[in-house]
């Protein structure tokens, strides 16, 4: 079976870049599987560190 995994990200906005864990679901291999479904609209991030 196959088992989630976390991944440390960096995303860049106009004003801040956050730095946090992503978790990818079982059924995805990439953050950008995940990132590019249509159904997304959050990107849900923990242990964030914001740089400015």
């Amino acid at each position: 079976m196959a088992e989630t995994k976390k991944v440390r990200v960096r995303i860049t906005t106009v004003g801040h870049t956050y730095v946090g864990d992503f978790v990818i679901p079982p059924m995805r291999n990439r953050v950008s599987d995940v990132l590019n479904e249509e159904s997304r609209l959050f990107v849900n991030l923990t242990d964030v560190v914001i740089n400015d």
